[in-house]
């Protein structure tokens, strides 16, 4: 009796337990972010970059907008800033407002006017605002000035265009954003102008422009410069367009009053590069980063309209990490003074409803480790904090940067327990493991990290202690080999013994060392061989996709998910076959006596050459150093060079050719090698597209 009145107990407590489970319990759980958190791995199959997920060192953390600030609304907010105490600043250029936090992001008050004498001032439209120490910068844009004034909003002092011969004639001064370095040198940057930044001394004396971007120009367009000048007249001239530089949009100091610049859209969509740049501060760019592309590599697009990044604003943090921000995606983009990319977080192309993603990002700033984002659609700032991970990994990459290798080690070792699509991390133990002269593990990091310098160090001292270790047996087994050769060809010479009977075999072998006897043994003797040629012919295949697949990592780019064997038939099998047939058609047409069976031949036989020079490399390139490049290029180019004189002596004697008249036929077979091709490209797409339309006819059939 007491089991049967305790069953019907616990199947409630059971019916009700699944019944809660059926609920969320929405305190617990935290907010969802609405994006992913990416690196670049860079040197991607060679020289490219590939995207992929990392775990996030900064996640949103919380808005302001106005009601954080117990206002009714903003207008619109243009601006933010952060002073040397953690305390923010966040400008409302649209009703000339200047709200201020503390350095925990409480709010301490605001400024609407700038107290002139008996004067109030408005600052109305100001796009840009800078803190130093007690001094407070605002880039009055509307109004044409830079007001500077204290913390009570008191004016001190203002700049207006300078009056100098240095300004252009038609110049428009419409300050944007302004700087301050310890030294005292003022940075005003104006819209619209291409110029670069106007510098003012300590004592505030117009010192010129600073860090303009400059036109990427050649050659061609200098002559082309010059043509005009010569041959052009003054009102042809005057409507001929001048390739401009580009605007810098923001500007940030680092510790060492180095200046950081970036600028929005540059050239073509895909071209973009060098967008942020560094200057020192005497105005030369400390390193180029004219053809390193920032921000995102793939473009999207918007209603079908291409969309080109825009890097609208920039911040250093106190490390000197370099935070971009990316306004026509959202994103921010976190990269180390040797500007590789360590985190892409933040999103847009929305309505920037949930935290973390925005509508129209206008600025950025950083306050400690924390980031701080303004967007002028929504209203609001975006305060990003640095999580765990986004610590380790920070403090790892200074220590790496710093040269401090062994001490990073473990923090490298712990990043990659947490998240093994980082790339510095790999780099970073290989450097670690390098300098503790653990040179083959450094070898295995650097090569899961594509470190190709790294492992071109390592392996150096790998190479030179096994050479030293196995020196003994090493001399004594090429001594042995070179003696058994020498024997071998003493003993052949001497006693007239051939080792290829076959004719057909003799000939072939022979034509590398004697290719006029052999290609007119092949014309007149009837001694080539159709089987030979597609033996050498599939050599030349194997050979090319060893060179492309087996060759030492150092001078390789193999990348297994993106190799097309397909591609290398046709660059093999394809190539001579396209070129036997255009050449004999070319040929019969210009008085050529050739036969396509005999320029098939000669020309797989002008192939021993290289077949060889790719296996040489393959061995070279596994023992060798960069730094030993050269002579290896060399040694590939010879071989080259020498398979194109074969061929060259081959097409002469199967066509009892002379040398002008083997070049103009040359010509001519590589133009209608194009032309084929051409065809034979057209005739895919005609195929593809019957296809289509046979396929649509066919469901329209089924469907009615």
């Amino acid at each position: 009796m007491k089991h049967k009145s305790v069953l019907p107990k616990i199947a409630c407590l059971l019916l009700l337990a699944v019944l809660l489970s059926a609920f969320p319990v929405l305190a617990s759980s935290p907010e969802e972010i609405p994006f992913e958190s990416y690196t670049y791995w860079e040197n991607y199959a060679g020289a490219g970059k590939k995207a992929v997920y990392s775990k996030p060192m900064y996640q949103p953390d919380f808005v302001m907008d106005a009601g954080y600030f117990g206002v009714q609304s903003f207008t619109t907010l243009s601006d933010v800033c952060a002073d040397e105490n953690g305390n923010v600043y966040i400008l409302d250029g649209g009703a000339s407002a200047l709200y201020i936090l503390d350095k925990n992001y409480n709010p301490l008050g605001s400024i609407s006017r700038v107290q002139k004498g008996g004067e109030a001032l408005s600052f109305t439209g100001a796009k840009g605002i800078f803190v130093a120490g007690r001094d407070i910068y605002i880039s009055d844009t509307e109004n044409a000035r830079v007001l500077k004034i204290d913390a009570n909003g008191n004016f001190l002092d203002e700049y207006l265009v300078p009056d100098s011969g240095l300004i252009p004639e038609g110049f428009e001064y419409r300050p944007i954003k302004t700087a301050l370095d310890s030294r005292g040198y003022l940075y005003i940057l104006c819209d619209g102008s291409y110029y670069g930044a106007i510098l003012y001394s300590p004592a505030d004396e117009f010192l010129g422009f600073y860090g303009a971007n400059t036109t990427k120009g050649g050659l061609l367009q200098a002559a082309e410069l010059l043509f005009n000048k010569l041959f052009m007249t003054n009102a042809k001239l005057s409507q001929s367009e001048s390739k401009l530089p580009f605007q810098i949009t923001d500007l940030y100091m680092d510790s060492e009053n180095f200046v950081y610049t970036c600028t929005g859209r540059t050239e073509a969509q895909q071209t973009q590069s060098g967008q942020i740049r560094r200057f020192s501060p005497g105005g030369i760019m400390t390193q180029d980063t004219g053809s390193k592309n920032f921000a995102d590599v793939s473009l999207g697009t918007i209603k079908g309209a291409p969309l080109s990044q825009d890097l609208l604003g920039i911040a250093l943090d106190d490390r000197d990490y370099i935070f971009a921000l990316d306004s026509a995606y959202g994103r921010i983009f976190l990269y180390d003074k040797d500007y590789k990319l360590l985190s892409a977080f933040g999103a847009g192309l929305g309505r920037g409803e949930q935290v973390g993603t925005f509508a129209l990002p206008c600025a950025i700033e950083t306050n400690g480790d924390d980031v701080l984002v303004c967007d002028s659609a929504n209203n609001n700032v975006t305060v990003f904090k640095i999580t765990e991970y986004g610590k380790l990994v920070k403090t790892a990459r200074k220590m790496t940067l710093d040269g401090d290798y062994e001490e990073s080690k473990p923090l490298w070792q712990e990043v990659l327990s947490l998240d093994k699509n980082s790339q510095l991390a790999y780099t970073g133990l290989a450097k670690a493991l390098y300098v503790e002269g653990e040179y083959r593990q450094a070898m295995e990091y650097a090569e899961l990290g594509l470190d190709k310098e790294t492992y071109g160090q390592a392996f150096k001292w790998v190479r030179r202690d096994y050479i030293q270790n196995n020196f003994i047996w090493i001399f004594f087994l090429a001594v042995a080999v070179l003696g058994v050769l020498c024997a071998a060809l003493i003993y052949l010479t001497k006693h007239n013994v051939t080792l290829l009977s076959n004719p057909k075999v003799n000939v072939m072998v022979s034509s590398v060392a004697h290719p006029f006897d052999s290609f007119a043994k092949v014309k007149y003797n009837n001694q080539g061989s159709l089987l030979l040629s597609l033996l050498l012919l599939t050599l030349f295949y194997i050979t090319t996709i060893l060179k492309t697949t087996k060759s030492g990592y150092l001078y390789s780019a193999y990348n297994p998910a993106e190799f097309n064997s397909l591609y290398s038939i046709v660059r093999t099998f394809g190539l001579v076959i396209l070129w036997a047939v255009c050449n004999w058609a070319v040929c019969a047409l210009r008085g050529g006596i050739g036969k396509l069976k005999e320029i098939f031949i000669v020309t797989c036989y002008s192939l021993l050459p290289i077949i060889f020079g790719n296996l040489l490399y393959v061995i070279l390139t596994n023992v060798m150093l960069p730094t030993e490049a050269g002579f290896l290029s060399v040694l590939m180019n010879v071989f080259t060079l020498y398979a194109a004189f074969m061929l060259m002596i081959g097409i002469m004697k199967v066509h009892d050719y002379e040398f002008g008249k083997f070049i103009t036929t040359t010509l001519l077979t590589i133009v209608g090698m194009a032309i084929v091709l051409c065809l034979i490209v057209l005739i895919i797409i005609l195929v593809q597209q019957l296809g289509a339309f046979v396929l649509t006819v066919i469901m329209e059939i089924a469907y009615r």
